[in-house]
């Protein structure tokens, strides 16, 4: 399991583990405050992913910045000292 943002930094250590054919496994997919999380480039808002293991998988969960609502405020000096 590979945990990247976007830009293909990473975002978690990559999650690797072995599995009998057959075998029931299960990945936490943890959620970032501010981004959205893709499953090989598909949304995806579950918060495992569960299946069972008949070859080698990987996956890539990629994290996707949101947007965020903010405010500016501008101050002006008065120049002429009041």
């Amino acid at each position: 399991m590979y945990y990247l943002f976007e830009d293909g930094t990473t975002a978690r250590p990559v999650d690797s583990r072995q599995y009998v054919a057959g075998e029931a496994y299960s990945f936490d997919v943890p959620a970032i405050p501010g981004y959205t999380t893709l499953l090989d480039s598909e949304a995806f808002s579950e918060a495992q992913i569960t299946g069972t293991a008949s070859a080698d998988v990987s996956y890539v969960v990629t994290y996707v910045a949101g947007m965020v609502n903010y405010t500016v405020l501008h101050k002006y000096e008065n120049l002429d000292g009041l």
